[in-house]
């Protein structure tokens, strides 16, 4: 009979150590994903204010560049090449 209860007995310590290591890896499988979707959302805000800033950082060097560039354009669509040509020298 001893042989038989210690026998039961690694049964149930063997058991009770699998399901301890079930829960261990379910809590650090949420753990990970939860800092993973943390990382990635403040990954994604990082990247729209550096984008944001690019954007205005572009548009304070260029001025009135865009605005220069359309008048050119329409200029030269309209055929009005006296203001192209006056630029140009």
């Amino acid at each position: 009979m001893g042989t038989a209860n210690l026998r039961k007995l690694t049964l149930t310590a063997s058991l009770l150590l699998c399901i301890a290591s079930l829960l261990l890896m379910v809590v650090l499988g949420h753990t990970y994903i939860t800092n993973a979707d943390q990382m990635l959302g403040r990954a994604s805000d990082n990247a729209e204010n550096q984008a944001e800033c690019a954007v205005e950082k572009i548009n304070n060097e260029l001025g009135e560049l865009p605005a220069i560039t359309k008048s050119i354009a329409d200029d030269i669509s309209t055929g009005n090449w006296r203001t192209v040509r006056s630029l140009e020298d």
